[in-house]
C-alpha cells in the first residue's frame, strides 16, 4: 500500500527556472531552509537533475505551484527511490534550498524579484512605481538600466583604505566622492561603513573636483547574496 504521504528529505533547490549543470554548493544558499507541504502534480526523473512540481497551500489560502530541483537520478536512487517512487497527486513535504540565481539575474537586468506568495496589491503598486521610474527615464532621454538615487546626508564607505562619501546609487553601481591623490585601480573593494558590506566594484569613471576625486562605479555580479543586501540598501538609503 502507498503511504498517504511521502517526506522528501534529502538535498532539493526550489526554483522557478532551469540553468545548465552546477554545484549546489556554489549555486544555492545554505542554511536557509524552506518547506513547502502539498501535493505532487509531476515528477520527471532526468540527467543532470530530477525536477517535481508541488501544489501547496499558502497563509491566505491561496494555491500556489512550486517547481523544485532535485538530485540526479543515480544519487535519488542511491537514497533509496526510483522513477515510479513519486506519483502524481501523492501528498508530499519537501525541504529545500532557495535559488539566489534567479534575483540576482533579475537584479543584472534592471528587473524587481517578486516570490511567492505575491500580495495583489503590493504587485500593483510596484508595477505603477516601475512605470513611473520608466516615464522619467523617457522624459530626460536616460538609457540607463537602473535609475540612479542620489544620497542625502552622510552615508560613508571605505575604498582602498580611503573614506569615500557616497554622491548617489543604484542596484548597479555607485558615485561618490573620495579624497585620494592616487588614482584608484582597475578593481576595488567597496567597505559600506553602515551597515557592513563590502561589494566588489570596477571603476567605470573618475574625474577630479577640487582636492577630491569624483569616481562612478559598476558592482560585480559575482555574489548573489551581497547583491541581494546590497539592493534591500538602496532602497532604505535616504533620498537627497
Amino acid at each position: 500500500m502507498r503511504p498517504g504521504l511521502l517526506v522528501i528529505c534529502f538535498t532539493l533547490v526550489l526554483s522557478s527556472s532551469t540553468f545548465a549543470h552546477h554545484s549546489a554548493t556554489a549555486t544555492y544558499i545554505r542554511g536557509q531552509v524552506v518547506k513547502i507541504e502539498g501535493t505532487l502534480k509531476e515528477f520527471i526523473w532526468r540527467n543532470p537533475h530530477s525536477f517535481m512540481k508541488v501544489e501547496a497551500t499558502d497563509a491566505k489560502g491561496e494555491k500556489q505551484l512550486w517547481t523544485i530541483e532535485g538530485a540526479a537520478p543515480q544519487q535519488l536512487t542511491e537514497g533509496g527511490l526510483t522513477a515510479s517512487t513519486l506519483r502524481a497527486g501523492d501528498k508530499v513535504i519537501v525541504s529545500g534550498y532557495p535559488d539566489p540565481v534567479i534575483e540576482a539575474e533579475a537584479l543584472r537586468l534592471g528587473a524587481h524579484y517578486v516570490t511567492k506568495p505575491i500580495e495583489p496589491r503590493a504587485l500593483l503598486t510596484l508595477i505603477e512605481e516601475k512605470l513611473q521610474s520608466a516615464a522619467r527615464q523617457r522624459a530626460v532621454g536616460s538609457t540607463r538600466r537602473w535609475e540612479r538615487k542620489p544620497v542625502g546626508g552622510q552615508v560613508f564607505a571605505r575604498v582602498e583604505g580611503d573614506i569615500a562619501r557616497l554622491v548617489d546609487v543604484s542596484i548597479g553601481g555607485l558615485q561618490f566622492e573620495i579624497d585620494r591623490e592616487e588614482p584608484l585601480p582597475a578593481w576595488f573593494t567597496v567597505n559600506v561603513v553602515a551597515p557592513d558590506l563590502s561589494l566588489d566594484a570596477h571603476l567605470v569613471w573618475e574625474t577630479l573636483r577640487g582636492d577630491r576625486r569624483l569616481c562612478g562605479a559598476a558592482l560585480s555580479w559575482g555574489n548573489a547574496s551581497v547583491l541581494h543586501h546590497w539592493a534591500a540598501l538602496v532602497d532604505g538609503f535616504p533620498a537627497a
